[in-house]
């Protein structure tokens, strides 16, 4: 799938963050950094805009693999600084009174994809479809916005299976 279509994650696997380091957090700032500029490599070479492609990335964000039993905690509006940061160097930059703004928007738009996936069933209740991301790339809006549904739900799944988590646990504090 997308970013994991090259394996698991060489950030996690390669750096062993299942153990708890002193730069712990530091170690998981860049892995997330380093998967949302895979991803969207990725996704830019389905034909998603930059724009788009960072929107895509950030539904698969309620994914990514957390410890949920043990570890220190990282807090929500942490990452949605990262994301927010994130946008300003690849997408645009806001002005600074819309800097509050945009961290508004991530924190409802995140809002919004837990509370959609909870009413599906979670990622599991994804439905097979012919079509997947490696089809061509597709021809009207409609159908970029199915394959875009499903390349979160896959990457949700694939997460999920994830042999190994960030050493944390993620508090959603927003």
């Amino acid at each position: 799938m997308i970013s994991t279509a090259r394996g698991d994650h060489r950030g996690l696997r390669s750096s062993r963050l299942e153990e708890v380091r002193p730069n712990w957090l530091q170690d998981v700032l860049q892995s997330i950094r380093w998967m949302h500029q895979e991803h969207v490599k990725d996704l830019r070479g389905l034909g998603y805009s930059p724009k788009e492609a960072f929107w895509l990335d950030f539904a698969c964000l309620p994914f990514l693999p957390w410890n949920k039993a043990a570890g220190p905690e990282l807090r929500l509006s942490m990452i949605l600084g990262l994301y927010a940061d994130i946008h300003r160097s690849t997408v645009g930059a806001q002005e600074p009174v819309n800097a509050q703004a945009f961290l508004g928007l991530l924190k409802q738009r995140y809002r919004t994809i837990r509370q959609r996936v909870a009413e599906s069933g979670g990622p599991a209740a994804e439905t097979s479809s012919p079509r997947t991301p490696n089809d061509p790339e597709p021809s009207s809006r409609d159908s970029k916005e199915t394959l875009a549904g499903l390349i979160v739900m896959r990457t949700a799944r694939e997460w999920g299976e994830h042999r190994s988590t960030f050493p944390c646990r993620l508090v959603e504090d927003i």
